[in-house]
């Protein structure tokens, strides 16, 4: 299935601090009447589906990634967004990028590699506790199983019909301490294989919209 994404990356005169969060509030701020931009609904409600824009800070940058209909309200953001506020300190945009593609994710014949550029949470309560006494081993296999799960999960949310099994391969993961919401979560660095075409800066996993689980391929 053909999907449109667009990607807009934002430098400022400064490196722009790894702060997703605050990021997204700042830019959902200006936006409240429109759900794609905070997944909140008029009566406060949170919209459970796969988030159709994503705020990513890496590398000293503010990327806002679009896919299907978020991907027209971020081509618009180009002409609109002339600075980020993070807390009390204010970015002002000095160039701005904008890319819009259509991308093709499916299952493909042979696996490629991808690697995460910003932590995945894979793990909730539950399967974290059987994690923590597992054998590598059985951690990978564990991994493996969950990332079928969230680009399964994800492709659905994004009306993509899989008919063909997916395969995944965890090569090798660092854990890193994440703070999500005031709550501290285990995630994940590494490099992984699949047999799905995703585009670049795809997120998987949870959080996604707060720049959580971002990938690129090898």
């Amino acid at each position: 299935m053909s999907i449109k994404v667009s990607t807009l990356v934002l430098t400022s005169s400064q490196l722009i601090p790894n702060n997703p969060e605050k990021f997204r509030g700042n830019v959902a701020s200006k936006y409240l009447d429109n759900s794609l931009f905070h997944q909140h609904l008029q009566n406060n409600k949170l919209m459970y589906r796969y988030p159709l824009i994503h705020y990513i800070t890496i590398h000293g940058k503010a990327i806002i990634f679009g896919i299907l209909k978020g991907a027209d309200e971020v081509s618009m953001l180009f002409n609109e967004l002339d600075e980020i506020t993070l807390g009390i300190e204010k970015y002002p945009i000095l160039d701005k990028l904008l890319i819009t593609k259509n991308y093709i994710l499916k299952v493909s014949d042979t696996q490629r590699q991808y690697h995460f550029v910003t932590p995945w949470l894979a793990l909730n309560k539950s399967n974290y506790l059987k994690y923590k006494h597992m054998t590598w081993i059985a951690r990978k296999q564990l991994l493996s199983r969950i990332l079928i799960g969230n680009v399964l999960s994800a492709a659905k949310g994004l009306g993509i019909e899989i008919s063909k099994e997916l395969s995944a391969e965890i090569q090798y993961v660092k854990p890193v301490n994440c703070h999500v919401k005031d709550n501290l979560l285990l995630g994940f660095y590494g490099k992984f294989k699949i047999n799905f075409d995703m585009p670049p800066l795809f997120s998987i996993g949870k959080s996604v919209s707060r720049g959580f689980g971002v990938i690129l391929e090898d």
